[in-house]
């Protein structure tokens, strides 16, 4: 009969974070402390399998960092007004090689 009078108890939802910015940096860094730690702490790790890790943590950073460097060509405009500048001239000497002999018969008919 008083049913309605009963409050319903909250369970706990968690906490549900996701960040906003991603270093990648700092994750690498977290990573290889994290393996650091792991391999001073047992020593059964052999030698192949931690060149292999650095062979790869390399490749990634050297991905990386040429891939930002592109992008930064690309969003600095330098290579953008490069592109540019390359099609103003060819379509400048397309049309110059094409029109040209026609404005000059145009502008001065004795030659």
């Amino acid at each position: 009969m008083f049913g309605f009078l009963k409050v319903k108890k909250h369970e706990a939802r968690g906490f549900n974070y996701k960040p906003r910015y991603f270093d990648a940096e700092k994750e690498a860094l977290r990573q290889k402390i994290n393996a650091s730690e792991k391999t001073a702490s047992s020593e059964e790790i052999d030698d192949a399998t931690v060149v292999k890790s650095r062979i790869r943590d390399g490749l990634r950073h050297a991905k990386n960092v040429s891939r930002r460097d592109l992008k930064g060509l690309w969003r600095g405009g330098n290579l953008r007004i490069i592109a540019i500048l390359i099609a103003l001239i060819v379509f400048f000497y397309i049309a110059m090689y094409r029109f040209l002999p026609v404005i000059i018969q145009m502008f001065f008919p004795e030659y």
